[in-house]
């Protein structure tokens, strides 16, 4: 726990979900540059495969000049198809692996410990609306009227008592002013406890199920072998067209 009460391994979850993303626009850049690379190094090869099969047939013998020029093309671009092939495999084995981190980092057991100390503390607020409801009404006590003159009373020979002071008019009751307060409590529905648990429970299962499913996609992903290069096209072929 830090100074303001917080848990710390949310920091923790945070500061990882950063580095992954730190490094993967990292590898991002380093992808990109060498993707660059090797396709201007494939344009270039083309280009001169170009000149040379235009340069090939303005001689005597064709077929021959444009093998040639074919052969050096084919040496040139071969390893450049090899290296492009191993760059896209390691950029989805890198994203297999980044995608699986984030779902370690969501998964962490702190975090649903956290949920769970969460759930009772929202709990024990629910009975404050029971125990106001219950605090005991205040009873309204009427006030006599007098009959009459003190002679004509039933109650004349009996000593005075000492009046109350009160604005109230006589004859009429007091009573209490309503407190909106307490009107509003008793038309609000307490809610039940248990099924706030339960919702609360129910929606941790499905999001645990999904991020299950999800991490089982990215193992698979991770797994699966790499795409055969290209087939390279024969000699024969190409001359013929």
């Amino acid at each position: 726990m830090n100074q303001t009460g917080r848990p710390l391994f949310r920091g923790k979850s945070w500061l990882v979900s950063a580095l992954l993303a730190l490094s993967h626009l990292a590898w991002a850049g380093d992808y990109s540059s060498e993707k660059a690379r090797i396709n201007k190094a494939r344009d270039e090869a083309d280009a001169i495969l170009a000149a040379k099969e235009a340069e090939c047939r303005q001689r005597f013998v064709v077929n021959s000049c444009l093998i040639e020029a074919r052969q050096q093309h084919r040496a040139v671009v071969q390893p450049l198809r090899e290296e492009l092939l191993l760059l896209d495999e390691k950029q989805r084995k890198q994203r297999a692996s980044d995608r699986l981190d984030r779902i370690r980092a969501k998964s962490d057991p702190a975090s649903s410990r956290s949920d769970a100390a969460a759930s009772p503390a929202a709990s024990a607020s629910v009975p404050s609306a029971s125990a106001s409801r219950s605090s005991p009404r205040p009873l309204i006590r009427p006030r006599l009227r007098s009959f009459g003159p003190a002679s004509e009373s039933p109650l004349a020979d009996m000593p005075a008592a000492s009046p109350e002071p009160s604005t109230t008019p006589e004859g009429v009751m007091e009573i209490p002013a309503a407190d909106p307060g307490h009107a509003r409590k008793r038309l609000t529905p307490m809610p039940n406890a248990n099924a706030l648990k339960d919702s609360t429970d129910r929606a941790r299962e499905i999001e645990e199920r999904r991020e299950r499913v999800l991490k089982r996609n990215a193992e698979k992903a991770a797994k699966k072998p790499p795409a055969a290069p290209l087939p390279v096209p024969a000699a024969a072929s190409s001359v013929a067209g």
